[in-house]
């Protein structure tokens, strides 16, 4: 008997399924890794001898697949429609990237702009793109995009990247993985079958169910009790297995609650349960009892705990006696449901070990040099953003604060990057020699110490950023947690669209006096 269609069983976890690969799934997006190479190593032997094959005339993306070709190729152009799901274009001076055709614009679906005006004359993205300040020509956009795109096109950061190169989005650092691939188009998928099925708090249900306290066992039969996939005799009624659907103990109908909870031998053992632990089952709705149980709001998490264990080893002991087994008694029964749960509720709580944390407070450094400590701030709402900086030399006095405002964000990532940029370019401005730059941007640090960005979002802002690093004679850049770059963050924030730049020299404004004094008390 089938209780449920193989592609639904494959769902991930946190949106009702049991977590298995879609083995069609992986292997396109394994291929996909292979149409990745073709686009990203044109000089390799394999993709010359590909491409002088099958597509000399034209690129990878636009290939068809010729009426006799090799398996190989047919399974490489299978592949690539895997790639439609997370490539992009990284704009360098815009040479080579078609505005109508590519996928370039980032917060755009499917990266592509939304309408083609009638009026419009560009072709290459290079048109859009001022010679001369090597930004973003306003006056063209306004002419030839919808403002929507207009504005999302100004998002995107322009740098002294020399050609545009192709990037995997779904990846910080531009570089295709197969599991992202795989993630996106299961999601596609379940998008497509299931459009209304993506709420929030079904995914935090499905995760408290799956770190629940109990055995694995446990919980994927309280899965089951959910999805209604227990065999007993109502549910095989339904399905025209069997002819009755009446309990053979007590001559009731035999639903999923009767099973569990009140049956003759289950009514024993939830009385002994009552009397041992103290656990009393709770009056839930009767259709939504099984979620109910879980969600912590009519039951506690202990209770919960035992009363699914409770009911695993009920569902246990009735099918041991249905095909003829002698069982546990119940008290035996009761035994192992409460070691079990309080053995796992213990262990629980004692493997929480506290996160080791960073050093949380301002360090003065015990060199001659200055640090820097850069943060940003994003308004999702209006797609607007701010960075700022704040210098103090070695002995923690503040040397100059700064504050920028812009007015196109694409998101936070982009904007802790820029707060970087702006950083390094005030402290060349100030004629320093050695600075330490500190961020709280945790994922943009380890890009940087990588020091393979070159198809990140924020690749252009980065390769700026290093260029400008160049000039000094000692740099490095750093993470501390939020508490410890909170300078930076106040700073950020002073910025609006009526003071787009905000500079300190010298001065302690009255909103960084908290900060600067609990920074530098904290180090006696």
């Amino acid at each position: 008997m089938h209780w449920k269609k193989w592609k639904d069983i494959a769902a991930p976890k946190c949106v009702g399924g049991m977590g298995f690969k879609d083995l069609e799934l992986f292997n396109q997006a394994m291929l996909a890794k292979q149409g990745w190479r073709l686009l990203t190593q044109q000089d390799s032997l394999c993709a010359r001898v590909i491409k002088g094959k099958y597509f000399h005339d034209v690129d990878f993306m636009t290939a068809t697949r010729k009426k006799n070709a090799s398996h190989t190729w047919r399974a490489i152009m299978y592949g690539r429609e895997a790639l439609t799901h997370g490539l992009i274009k990284r704009i360098g001076d815009g040479s080579n990237t078609r505005v109508w055709e590519d996928p370039w614009i980032p917060s755009n679906l499917g990266f592509k702009p939304l309408l083609r005006l009638q009026n419009s004359t560009v072709n290459m993205v290079e048109d859009l793109i001022d010679p001369y300040n090597g930004d973003w020509n306003r006056e063209i956009l306004q002419n030839n995009f919808l403002p929507i795109d207009a504005a999302a096109v100004q998002m995107i950061p322009l740098g002294r990247m020399e050609e545009d190169n192709w990037a995997w989005h779904l990846e910080r650092s531009g570089n295709f993985s197969v599991r992202s691939a795989y993630r996106a188009m299961l999601g596609a998928r379940q998008q497509t079958n299931n459009p209304a099925s993506s709420a929030g708090d079904d995914r935090t249900f499905w995760k408290k169910l799956w770190k629940m306290p109990v055995p694995p066992k446990v919980r994927n039969f309280w899965w089951r009790v959910i999805r209604k996939f227990i065999p007993c005799r109502s549910i095989l009624k339904e399905r025209h297995i069997e002819q009755i659907s009446f309990c053979e103990d007590c001559g009731c109908e035999e639903t999923i609650t009767h099973s569990l909870f009140d049956c003759t031998w289950a009514k024993l053992f939830w009385h002994q349960i009552r009397n041992m632990l103290g656990v009393k089952l709770p009056r839930l709705h009767p259709d939504s009892w099984a979620m109910d149980m879980i969600d912590g709001g009519m039951v506690s998490d202990t209770d919960a705990a035992v009363i699914l264990c409770g009911c695993w080893s009920v569902w246990s002991e009735r099918n041991a006696k249905k095909h003829g087994d002698k069982g546990r008694s119940i008290q035996c029964s009761v035994k192992w449901t409460a070691d079990v749960t309080m053995d796992l509720i213990i262990s629980s709580k004692e493997g929480k070990k506290m996160p080791i944390k960073a050093d949380d407070k301002w360090r003065p450094l015990e060199i001659n040099c200055i640090k820097l400590n850069v943060d940003a701030s994003f308004l999702a709402d209006c797609l607007q953003g701010s960075t700022g900086v704040g210098v103090r030399d070695h002995e923690g006095k503040l040397v100059r604060a700064q504050a920028l405002w812009y007015e196109h964000a694409a998101n936070f990532f982009v904007m802790e990057a820029l707060a970087i940029r702006d950083g390094v370019r005030l402290a060349g401005n100030m004629g320093l020699r050695n600075i330490i730059v500190e961020t709280d941007a945790l994922a943009i640090t380890k890009l940087w110490n990588t020091n393979n960005f070159g198809r990140s979002e924020i690749a252009v802002v980065l390769q700026e950023t290093k260029e400008l690093s160049e000039s000094f004679q000692f740099f490095v850049l750093s993470y501390v947690p939020r508490k410890a770059n909170e300078l930076a963050h106040l700073c950020a924030r002073q910025a609006n669209p009526h003071r787009k730049r905000c500079v300190w020299i010298n001065f302690i404004h009255r909103f960084l006096e908290a900060c600067l004094y609990k920074d530098c008390n904290s180090l006696s």
